[in-house]
């Protein structure tokens, strides 16, 4: 198993081996995001949950998808005295009380990305370099990793932008959601990839591949078929077949997070500018045989 991996100095992309042995046919992958160390209104309850969780299951891995850390400064006009004036204010009491927090499970990680609140810092300090270190793992160096598991492909990035709707209706606000949430999912390089994630928008949000009724026609008949997740075949490419999967024959998912919106003891940003309430989970993905056989985003309380 092998990774790419850009040189610090230099800015040379190499071809590296990946720091762990190759997975299992039959496993679990769990993505997590924005826990927002640091935080008062992170969740610690149900973050512990859900490392219990993974580590219940026998052959389970875990991906970092961004803004695991806090990482606001007194400076930052984002700071504010009642939400981050604790023993956790400094980055690396946020780091060490990170790790500590998923050490029960580090030895499953596989990667980590930054989030914004990584980027804004990543001049002067990577913290999320140092949490790879510490738990033996791929470092993104950036908000994206497409990750290649044999027959299947998936894009983990963290997230950019807003996904919102003023729809009155709420169903009609819940597709809106889902469209938006792929708008700003598709102009990533992910036409090869099955399933594409992300965290950041703190909402639990899953749109799985459409299966259409399409009419064929057989000889002088017409027989009618639903439409199954497929590939465009594009030829090969250094050996290996290049493809592209349609917009509708993927899963797209955005995997909740762990800070609380809105709290008797304690004012937030969704408070002040009077937004809903934001949705705890994570996103998870069982394979078998090699392939995914469950995708979902699971809603945490």
């Amino acid at each position: 198993m092998k990774t790419s991996e850009r040189d610090e100095l230099t800015g040379e992309i190499k071809e590296v081996k990946l720091p762990y042995d190759p997975l299992p046919e039959n496993f679990d992958l769990f993505l997590v995001n924005d826990t927002h160390l640091g935080n008062r209104a992170m969740s610690r309850s149900t973050v512990e949950k859900v490392v219990r969780i993974i580590k219940s299951k026998k052959h389970s891995y875990i991906a970092f998808q961004g803004d695991q850390l806090e990482t606001i400064s007194v400076s930052d006009p984002r700071f504010d005295l009642t939400v981050h004036a604790h023993q956790y204010a400094r980055f690396n009491a946020q780091r060490n009380a990170f790790i500590e927090l998923f050490n029960p499970v580090g030895d499953r990680v596989l990667w980590i990305l930054d989030g914004n609140h990584e980027r804004h810092i990543h001049n002067i300090y990577l913290p999320s370099l140092d949490i790879a270190e510490k738990f033996n793992t791929v470092y993104a160096n950036g908000v994206l990793v497409k990750a290649l598991f044999g027959d299947w492909r998936l894009a983990s990035w963290h997230g950019h932008g807003s996904v919102s709707s003023r729809a009155g209706d709420e169903l009609q606000r819940a597709t809106n959601l889902l469209i938006a949430l792929k708008r700003n999912l598709r102009n990533l390089p992910v036409d090869d990839c099955d399933i594409v994630a992300c965290g950041h928008y703190h909402q639990c949000l899953l749109h799985p591949p459409e299966n259409k009724l399409i009419l064929v026609s057989e000889g002088l008949d017409l027989k009618n078929y639903y439409t199954q997740p497929g590939r465009t075949y594009m030829g090969d490419l250094l050996d290996q077949p290049a493809y592209r999967i349609h917009d509708s024959d993927r899963w797209w998912m955005c995997c909740g997070g762990f800070l609380k919106a809105y709290s008797e003891d304690m004012p937030s940003y969704t408070e002040d500018w009077g937004l809903q309430a934001t949705e705890m989970g994570y996103g998870h993905i069982q394979v078998e045989k090699g392939k995914p056989k469950l995708v979902e985003v699971v809603k945490m309380v």
